[in-house]
């Protein structure tokens, strides 16, 4: 996604507060940037929805954690560098917050806490220090172990739970470490894994890269997009008599075909193929997403069934024929609008897939970060029609934020 966007001019976000909470709304769906918020009157309907609370800040490792032992003492300590951050790491989280760490043991049933402590994070930190004294016992010390840090109460979650609507919500990513082991004193590798609950039995994992680059990172739009699609995969979504363009197409007794643009890590097109058993999902980036892509899809085989590929495009080069000779049911994008100078070769780029595809449904994940975005939507406007409008919307009242999640269907203005 980032690698697509950075081949063109950058313009920078303005995303200074990331505290998405539920809001019944009703939006102008006819313009999409409309900033005019009323109250919906209780009972009322409308396309444009509001959904539950997100707080978009993710717990971030500056410096991979690292075992160190102390001289003449079997003890030793795990220590780490990490930061609290909105997706794009202009911003950091603003709140006094407890966090726990913990050292765990994950190769066992259940997993063993060989360590544990509390770190205050305040307001206006930019970096926090992580150190936890651990003494390995004989049967652990030669087992890998992870690095888990959460501002859950009660411990480091198994998962971050977003498969169904709150009034809370998530307010801080965890941050799972790769595992190391002690006995060598090596350092993590430079990832960090998120764990994305988006079903009661189906947790995804999701390797990024580390440190402070924003690249390969998941962003607010594919959380977001991640959670909408969870929250709407139950049997109930399908048992109304009403439902939108998407739930149509997102039928799980067909069989779906599905792509991706701009996928960068994968959480999108991999929650599509886990919701859905019977959803084949391309996911496509340039080249230098591919190895973060690719380590995901390797663990995503090895706790799913589906079927899911990764295809390199470039929206400046022609489409390889292995994409554009398909039909397809739905495509997703997610935080791929911010940076204008790539608008029209991704509208260019939607145009042409659809063609084999009029049935086709397009989805679209967008965080408004500066006024020029309109331009892709104006470009859209020409061949597409927007028939569903969900937000994500921010309850800060300093600012107004939000994650709007698009449906177009293919309607040629003059066909």
């Amino acid at each position: 996604m980032i690698d697509l966007l950075q081949k063109h001019a950058k313009t920078g976000p303005s995303n200074k507060h990331g505290v998405l909470a539920a809001v019944e709304t009703l939006h102008d769906c006819s313009d999409p940037h409309n900033t005019r918020i009323r109250e919906t009157a209780k009972g009322s309907k409308s396309q444009c929805q509001i959904k539950d609370l997100f707080l978009m800040h993710y717990i971030r490792l500056l410096k991979p954690p690292r075992y160190s032992a102390r001289p003449r003492n079997r003890n030793g300590s795990v220590s780490a560098l990490i930061t609290i951050t909105s997706d794009l790491g202009d911003d950091f989280y603003f709140r006094d917050t407890v966090l726990t760490a913990e050292v765990l043991q994950e190769s066992g049933d259940p997993r063993l806490v060989l360590a544990s402590k509390e770190f205050h994070w305040k307001m206006g930190m930019r970096v926090l220090k992580i150190e936890l004294n651990v003494a390995p016992s004989k049967h652990n010390f030669y087992d890998s172990v992870i690095l888990a840090i959460s501002s859950a109460a009660g411990g480091t979650p198994v998962a971050d739970d977003i498969s169904h609507p709150r009034d809370g919500g998530l307010e801080i990513i965890t941050a799972y470490s790769p595992p190391f082991r002690p006995i060598d004193g090596e350092e993590a590798e430079k990832f960090v894994q998120r764990r994305i609950m988006i079903d009661p039995s189906k947790t995804l994992r999701i390797w990024e890269e580390t440190g402070e680059s924003i690249a390969r990172h998941i962003w607010d739009g594919g959380l977001a997009l991640t959670a909408y699609l969870a929250q709407n995969a139950s049997s109930e979504a399908f048992s109304t008599d009403k439902l939108n363009a998407l739930h149509k197409q997102l039928n799980p007794r067909k069989t779906l075909r599905a792509l991706e643009l701009g996928s960068g890590c994968g959480v999108v097109g991999l929650s599509l193929a886990a919701l859905y058993e019977k959803c084949h999902v391309t996911m496509t980036d340039l080249s230098s997403a591919e190895e973060i892509l690719m380590k995901n899809i390797e663990d995503y085989n090895s706790n799913f069934q589906g079927e899911v590929e990764f295809r390199v495009l470039d929206w400046d080069q022609a489409i390889p024929e292995s994409l554009a000779s398909r039909s397809w049911d739905i495509i997703v994008i997610a935080d791929c609008t911010y940076n204008t100078a790539s608008a029209h070769s991704l509208v260019n780029v939607l145009k042409s897939l659809v063609g084999k595809s009029p049935d086709t449904v397009v989805v679209l994940a967008h965080k408004r970060r500066h006024d020029s975005e309109v331009l892709f939507f104006e470009l859209m406007n020409a061949v597409f029609g927007m028939v569903d409008r969900v937000s994500f919307h921010n309850g800060n009242l300093e600012t107004e934020i939000s994650v709007d999640i698009y449906t177009f269907k293919v309607m040629i203005k003059g066909s």
